[in-house]
């Protein structure tokens, strides 16, 4: 009996013990407990009106976009030769994003101030430099109304009102300079060719090809070694915006084509080349002379005379 009576008290025990653990756990489960909060509570049981997603100031900021710059493109393998070697060490230090060394190039050797001016534009989104941009856009101004830039000019003057006009659509972007398609090529004569590209001395002929408004001249290079206007002989002057059209000359003796080279500024580049043959001039057969049948001619009919009134 007494151990019966023993386990029925222990049983008694658990089940208090078990209804304590339930009662605790509920009040935890209200938030009485000192358990965490849930999210939109607080600690103190009132709520603050979050859901749990992060307010604009707790947000981690985005990276920002970036000003993508097409960049200046050559003129395909190698330079065309011509004699503006300080320009065109300029020119190549831009065309390699060398903007400080393009600008001292420009600097120095006072070549057309379009580089300068885009060189600057350059070391301006580089460095952020507020002083550095309103060089550059006041050089741009002085440069909107040009009408003397080359070819190789004009593309460096678009590179620089692209640089410009993103700086001024949010000056607090940052820049990334990429290699340009059609945007960066510089528009300078191309795909050159004449027509006709065979004939005779004397024949008129005209160039043909893309962006001929930049043409300034011709070189006739009969493969004698003459390959730069020396006299007036081998060069002609043009003026690609009117007229591309000019004589084809007498070749030297034993020559049969002749290397038609345009040339653009600055200083005479060479552009492009296209041939003209030369054809000998068609002889037709000589005209018979004329010859007489040797037979019998009627004689010239006599003069009539007017017959005279008789007087009475």
């Amino acid at each position: 009996m007494a151990a019966r009576r023993d386990g029925v008290e222990r049983a008694r025990w658990l089940c208090s013990v078990l209804v304590m653990v339930f009662t605790l756990a509920a009040c935890a489960s209200d938030g009485g407990g000192g358990g965490s909060p849930e999210p939109g509570s607080s600690t103190n049981g009132t709520s603050t009106g979050t859901t749990g997603s992060p307010t604009s100031d707790e947000t981690t900021s985005q990276p920002k976009s970036r000003n993508i710059i097409a960049w200046i493109l050559n003129l395909g393998a190698g330079s065309p030769p011509g004699p503006a070697d300080d320009y065109m060490r300029a020119y190549d230090a831009l065309l390699e994003r060398d903007c400080e060394g393009a600008l001292s190039e420009a600097t120095s050797n006072q070549v057309q101030s379009v580089i300068e001016a885009t060189a600057t534009a350059c070391l301006a989104a580089l460095r952020g430099d507020d002083g550095l941009w309103e060089f550059a856009q006041e050089r741009r101004d002085a440069l909107a109304d040009a009408e003397d830039l080359s070819c190789l000019d004009v593309g460096v003057f678009a590179l620089l009102e692209r640089l410009l006009d993103k700086h001024s659509e949010d000056p607090d972007l940052a820049f990334e300079f990429q290699a340009g398609d059609e945007e960066g090529a510089p528009p300078c004569p191309t795909d050159i060719g004449l027509e006709p590209n065979r004939g005779e001395p004397g024949d008129i002929v005209t160039i043909t090809g893309k962006n001929l408004e930049f043409v300034k001249g011709a070189l006739f290079d009969f493969g004698t070694g003459e390959d730069e206007c020396s006299n007036e002989e081998n060069c002609i002057e043009l003026d690609g915006a009117h007229s591309l059209a000019f004589e084809i000359p007498e070749p030297p003796d034993g020559v049969s084509s002749v290397r038609v080279v345009v040339l653009a500024d600055p200083a005479q580049w060479q552009m492009g080349a296209a041939t003209f043959e030369y054809v000998a001039p068609t002889v037709g057969p000589p005209e018979p002379p004329e010859t007489t049948t040797g037979g019998p001619t009627e004689p010239d009919p006599e003069p009539t005379v007017p017959e005279q009134s008789q007087q009475p």
